[in-house]
């Protein structure tokens, strides 16, 4: 595809750290993606929360990213969180049974600050 620009973005509160996503996730960004999951792993978080509402298209190759993240995760015993993908991204999870296998969450409120988070972040101002 290739038509809307990528972007991808990561901040840490505490434990947790946020990777967002925007854009279209294909063979073109792929490599930006991974490593930028792969650095939030590094960084000895309890959380991985990656926000997909902003993506746009994903391919075999994202999905790929997000398979191997998992992985990764579960061997470090991070909890990582797919949060808000867009519904083109839905339903491509939903078409490979992703959606089964990774902790997807549509709900607005971050998962770090849901009731029973496993992680903890600063105090509300």
């Amino acid at each position: 595809m290739g038509t809307s620009t990528f972007s991808v973005t990561s901040s840490r509160d505490l434990d947790c750290v946020t990777v967002v996503v925007a854009g279209d996730v294909d063979l073109l960004s792929v490599a930006t993606l991974r490593r930028c999951l792969g650095d939030a792993l590094i960084d000895g978080c309890r959380m991985l929360v990656i926000d997909l509402s902003g993506v746009t298209f994903m391919d075999s190759a994202g999905l790929g990213a997000l398979v191997a993240a998992w992985k990764r995760a579960r061997v470090l015993r991070v909890e990582m969180v797919v949060w808000r993908p867009s519904h083109r991204v839905l339903t491509v999870l939903g078409l490979t049974a992703l959606d089964h296998v990774l902790h997807v969450d549509v709900r607005d409120t971050h998962p770090a600050a849901q009731p029973g988070a496993q992680v903890e972040s600063a105090p509300a101002s």
